[in-house]
């Protein structure tokens, strides 16, 4: 029977803590995940806050859907609109944010916006490559990436909330 000692365990947690993450992401997709939501957020519920909080919950859910199709199928194809309904949504909602004053809150809705748009530039490009092309699973692949990268920003932006 052998025991781990603290010194064991906190030499096991660090190893832990330095795993690569899975994730392979542009150095666009990293900057743009490397900007914090800002801390001011939580300063107040409003309306449009709440709106906001809404939106960023539909477009995680619509993401967590389209991440149950394969990127270049029929099936993924259609699960888009769903995205694409939700992103226009948060569109609407960062100029009554704007209108209301509440800049951080749209500030935030853009990234997630910015990531949106960067995914679907991605698709639109698989989507107009041939089944046989070669450069098709390289593009696939892209998309794939830019749309973890979608997601994770729209959990960390759900958690701003």
């Amino acid at each position: 029977m052998s025991h781990k000692t603290p010194a064991k365990k906190a030499e096991q947690k660090k190893t832990a803590s330095k795993k690569e993450p899975s994730i392979k992401l542009t150095p666009e997709q990293e900057a743009v995940l490397a900007q914090k939501p800002e801390s001011g957020v939580r300063a107040g519920f409003t309306v449009v806050r709440i709106k906001a909080a809404t939106v960023i919950t539909l477009g995680c859910n619509a993401i967590a859907r389209v991440e149950t199709t394969e990127e270049g199928t029929p099936d993924r194809r259609a699960m888009i609109r769903e995205l694409d309904q939700a992103f226009n949504n948060m569109k609407t909602c960062v100029e009554q944010c704007r209108a209301e004053g509440d800049e951080p809150v749209a500030k935030l809705l853009l990234s997630g916006i910015s990531l949106y748009e960067d995914y679907i530039a991605k698709h639109e490009r698989v989507e107009s490559l041939a089944e046989d092309d070669s450069v098709r699973n390289v593009a696939i692949e892209e998309a794939d990436r830019a749309l973890d990268a979608l997601d994770l920003r729209m959990a960390d932006l759900l958690r701003s909330f």
